[in-house]
């Protein structure tokens, strides 16, 4: 059961009580509190996540045969679901990804010093979050988290490529304030999710948030 789901028993169960007796809704269900608790749940998720500056450089068409050895290559491949690559360097890039049937062209004399390349599969990417909450430290780096929101059309077995500058990031730590380029941690592949798709572009980041609050990341 997803917390949206459980939402609505709660609010359903609320006013069955709330029609019994308007005080015992008040009283034992919290009638006036239900509603601020879900908004300031999706605003958490909203002002916890900061945008990241990106550029889309192009698309390349994925090699289906090549990719079959693939480690990557799982269930959101199959089951067509998007999904988004963090690659640090170009060594990664070489032995990971191009090995296995991504197009290179894209990655050829790329600055990882000072940008980060972000694969998609499946579905071009509309947003890259930096989750501040979710910060691993890891050979004295800060690895901030990434969610994506992706775009609703799907074009089969196309890889999208995307930049993603190395902007200075100030983080807290237990001696004090730090500041240090931008890193971002790699989704975990067998994780059912690494981001969200934008079925309401109007809403975009408050759309997400709520996704976010009502499935989880």
């Amino acid at each position: 059961m997803n917390r949206k789901q459980f939402a609505g028993i709660i609010c359903g169960a609320l006013l069955a009580v709330t029609i019994m007796d308007y005080r015992l809704g008040i009283v034992y269900l919290g009638e006036p509190f239900i509603i601020p608790a879900i908004t300031y749940a999706i605003a958490h998720e909203y002002y916890g996540a900061v945008d990241v500056p990106y550029q889309y450089m192009g698309s390349g068409e994925l090699d289906r045969e090549r990719a079959e050895g693939a480690e990557w290559k799982g269930w959101f491949y199959y089951e067509r679901e998007p999904w988004a690559f963090v690659i640090d360097s170009q060594e990664e890039f070489d032995a990971v990804y191009a090995e296995h049937g991504m197009d290179g062209t894209y990655a050829e004399g790329f600055d990882y010093a000072e940008n980060i390349l972000i694969l998609s599969i499946n579905k071009r990417i509309d947003h890259i979050f930096a989750l501040e909450h979710e910060v691993v430290w890891h050979d004295e780096l800060p690895y901030i988290a990434p969610d994506f929101l992706y775009q609703g059309e799907m074009d089969k077995d196309m890889i999208y490529y995307y930049k993603v500058p190395r902007s200075d990031v100030q983080y807290e730590t237990e001696t004090g304030t730090r500041i240090a380029k931008l890193h971002l941690s790699k989704p975990i592949y067998d994780e059912k999710r690494s981001g969200h798709v934008n079925f309401f572009p109007l809403f975009n980041k408050w759309g997400w948030a709520f996704d976010r609050f009502n499935y989880g990341g």
